[in-house]
């Protein structure tokens, strides 16, 4: 289950819970931008820059996942 789906029924339960999921919303944003960045970044540094030596140790291992993000799911 999501964590945000998993949050959200919480909050149905309690709404006082509501901020905490708001909250993680913002926080998955963040990340997922961050992610974006770093990805932006990846594909403007050159394989041959001195900046990390072996392209290979630096590239995205999470591109392409199911939901297009960042993050698994956990079942």
């Amino acid at each position: 289950m999501e964590p945000e789906l998993l949050s959200q029924t919480f909050a149905k339960l309690n709404p006082k819970l509501q901020p905490m999921v708001e909250l993680i919303k913002a926080n998955r944003s963040k990340w997922e931008e961050l992610h974006h960045r770093h990805q932006r970044s990846q594909e403007t540094t050159s394989p041959g820059s001195p900046r990390n030596g072996d392209a290979a140790a630096t590239s995205c291992s999470c591109a392409g996942t199911s939901d297009g993000g960042p993050f698994y799911s956990i079942s």
